[in-house]
């Protein structure tokens, strides 16, 4: 069916005038009864009453005229989310993440991005570096949120989103404990708690 001949039908249903009807479709008068009478023939129902003095909808014809109207709109629906989509507007996202990120970084990241893409789906995924980095490699996510990354494959690309200097916590009886800073290679014989590595 073509759309234009419900358009045109739309136009002449509302305004109950073919000039006016043609006007506000942009062509001209004649084109719009051709193109009424097109769609009759394919439905093979008479839509519109027409005479010198007026200009009416047969019973038939108010059937039809919200389903015009409704697939015209769903179809102006589709083309706007087609292009949308297309620009990034509307889809899907997948983020893994570390649980310290969702308390401390990605909340507001989250926010943001609502406000600015309200139609994308955010799917996120709570994992492990290690998890993250093969993820993305495999493409079940599209965006991992880890510490500093460490062997990352060539294809993945990678963006700092946050820097902290690096702090350690230490037992007051520590001789470490009493300085304001500590060399990463005086911890080494130390036991600590950190990120996994992988």
């Amino acid at each position: 069916m073509d759309l234009r001949r419900l358009r045109h039908f739309v136009a002449v249903a509302e305004e109950l005038h073919f000039g006016r009807a043609a006007e506000r479709a942009h062509v001209v008068q004649s084109a719009i009864s051709q193109q009424l009478k097109l769609l009759e023939d394919e439905l093979g129902f008479t839509l519109i009453r027409r005479s010198r003095q007026d200009v009416s909808l047969t019973l038939l014809g108010e059937v039809f005229l919200p389903e015009a109207r409704e697939i015209l709109q769903r179809t102006e629906e589709a083309v706007r989310r087609l292009k949308a989509s297309a620009s990034g507007i509307v889809g899907r996202l997948s983020i893994g993440f570390v649980d310290n990120v969702l308390w401390t970084l990605l909340s507001p990241i989250i926010r943001d991005f609502r406000e600015r893409w309200p139609h994308v789906d955010l799917k996120l995924i709570p994992m492990d570096r290690g998890v993250q980095v093969e993820a993305i490699a495999a493409g079940t996510i599209d965006i991992g949120m880890i510490p500093a990354p460490s062997h990352l494959a060539a294809a993945v690309r990678t963006e700092v989103l946050i820097s902290a200097p690096l702090m350690v916590a230490l037992p007051s009886a520590n001789v470490l404990a009493l300085r304001s800073k500590v060399e990463m290679a005086e911890l080494a014989a130390e036991p600590f708690v950190t990120f996994p590595c992988k």
